[in-house]
């Protein structure tokens, strides 16, 4: 079966999976994105925690970049790729569980909404 030029590169194995890897890590991070706002006011936030929580998320991103690019030149992208993927799974579902246990403050997603953000810039 001859696939379309534009879909070559699916041939591949490897690029299959870092295709689909990063397809689904991008869609989780939008999510993520859009669910911030939403817990920030079901755990009875305002605009003062929204824009709090927005603040902190680029300034952590400022920083971490700022520091972690001197570090990603010295390291292979598979290893970067993966560790900033699995940082911010592991973030998120720890979001999870403390929101599931209904232990979730709102100092506590203003904390950890930076390394998802981060993750999502390579």
């Amino acid at each position: 079966m001859k696939l379309p030029r534009i879909l070559e590169p699916l041939r591949h194995r490897d690029f299959r999976l870092l295709w689909t890897g990063q397809t689904v890590s991008s869609l989780g991070n939008s999510f993520n994105f859009v669910a911030i706002p939403f817990q920030i006011l079901a755990l009875g936030g305002g605009a003062l925690e929204l824009g709090l929580t927005a603040a902190i998320g680029s300034a952590t991103t400022l920083v971490a970049l700022l520091i972690s690019g001197a570090i990603v030149d010295r390291v292979p992208r598979r290893t970067v790729i993966l560790t900033s993927d699995l940082a911010s799974g592991f973030v998120v579902s720890i979001v999870a569980v403390h929101r599931s246990a209904s232990s979730t403050s709102t100092r506590h997603r203003r904390s950890s909404g930076s390394p998802s953000r981060f993750s999502d810039r390579r």
